[in-house]
């Protein structure tokens, strides 16, 4: 696990970087052969890290764990690394991820900007083969769900 949140953030962008250029799977200079393959621990103990991160730094945390939810989404239809099952690479469901994403995203701000956000997400979402559609949509409605005495301005929005 990365302690050092400005460490965490630069691995995270670092690796986000190199998924994009498809550095992870097709021969270049940047990243060695042998550590190609290792993607899913590092994704793993980015994940770890982000969700483990509290206080000032929480919201930040949530929108780099957003991006770590896109990443592999997009991945499960286009290759940036070496499998065809993004997800299931790193160690979690699709559903199972966003759920960590979604708790992540409203803990740190309950607000129309972030309701938006994670209807966008879901929205977007590349499916993988194990993941329907409906099933991400009634996890976003769970996470939604707030107790009868607050409210969200909805006019907001």
């Amino acid at each position: 696990m990365i302690a050092d949140f400005e460490t965490l953030r630069t691995v995270a962008l670092d690796f986000f970087d190199h998924a994009e250029a498809g550095n992870y799977c097709s021969p270049n200079r940047e990243i060695p052969k042998a550590a190609r393959a290792k993607w899913r621990f590092t994704v793993r103990r980015i994940i770890k890290s982000l969700v483990a991160v509290q206080g000032e730094n929480s919201e930040e945390a949530a929108l780099l764990l957003v991006e770590v939810y896109r990443m592999l989404s997009y991945a499960c239809d286009y290759y940036l690394f070496s499998t065809e099952v993004p997800f299931a690479a790193t160690g979690y469901s699709q559903p199972q991820l966003l759920a960590m994403v979604l708790e992540k995203l409203f803990i740190a701000n309950m607000s129309a900007e972030t309701i938006r956000l994670a209807v966008y997400i879901v929205l977007e979402s590349h499916l993988d083969r194990d993941t329907i559609s409906p099933s991400l949509i009634v996890l976003l409605a769970d996470h939604m769900k707030t107790p009868r005495h607050a409210t969200i301005r909805v006019g907001s929005m």
